[in-house]
């Protein structure tokens, strides 16, 4: 007999005054921690920019959210999502890049675990 605990793992909501949008409204940041994707879209709805983790490997591992269910979103949601914690098989791989941009996410794969500086989604609010 294995052992398999829950462990709860913890996201936050950032507001950050330094950080305005471009209609000059304060942006909410949603950081995930590891999570699987929420079923209830309300705390997606609500912020500006999301990041998340993302699983990139064929497999779910069952923990953490992965691109095949990220996918599915609805894109108003997948337009403001960055991804962390994402496999080195997308880890600067043009393939996923393409794949990402046409799913409707804004960039993938850039740096492990770092978001690229040129946060192209600002301009878009």
């Amino acid at each position: 007999m294995g052992l398999h605990n829950e462990i709860p793992s913890y996201g936050w909501i950032i507001v950050d005054s330094d950080f305005t949008l471009s209609n000059g409204n304060v942006a909410k940041i949603l950081y995930t921690g590891d999570a699987k994707v929420f079923e209830d879209h309300d705390l997606y709805e609500k912020v500006d920019l999301i990041i998340h983790d993302c699983e990139t490997h064929e497999f779910s591992s069952g923990v953490h959210a992965h691109y095949n269910e990220l996918r599915l979103l609805p894109p108003d949601i997948k337009r403001k999502m960055l991804f962390i914690h994402y496999g080195d098989n997308a880890m600067n791989n043009d393939e996923w890049n393409k794949k990402a941009e046409s799913d409707g996410f804004p960039m993938i794969g850039l740096n492990r675990g770092l978001i690229h500086r040129d946060l192209k989604w600002a301009s878009q609010n």
